[in-house]
C-alpha cells in the first residue's frame, strides 16, 4: 500500500510540474508518455483504447493522447482509491 501512495504523490509531482511547464492542458502526447505518466505497459493502454476508457487521436499515421484526459483520468482514479 505505501509503493501506491509513493505513486500516487510522484504522479501528483509530475502533474504539477507539467501544469506549470506546459502552455495548455490539450498539449499531446505519445502513447509512450501516456504509459509512463500512468505507470502502465503499452498493452495496457490499448487494452483501454479497446474499452473506450481512453481516446487516442490519429494525426498523420501516428497516435496521440491529450495530456488533460490523461490527468483527468488519474484523478477519476485517485477519487476512487
Amino acid at each position: 500500500m505505501q509503493s501506491i501512495e509513493k505513486s500516487l504523490n510522484d504522479l501528483r509531482t509530475l502533474i504539477e510540474q507539467n501544469q506549470t511547464q506546459t502552455p495548455t492542458q490539450n498539449d499531446l502526447i505519445s502513447p509512450e508518455e501516456a504509459c509512463e505518466l500512468l505507470g502502465i505497459s503499452p498493452v495496457t493502454l490499448h487494452r483501454w483504447e479497446k474499452q473506450n476508457k481512453l481516446k487516442v487521436y490519429g494525426i498523420g499515421g501516428k497516435r496521440y493522447l491529450k495530456r488533460s484526459e490523461i490527468e483527468e483520468s488519474l484523478t477519476l482514479k485517485e477519487k476512487a482509491s
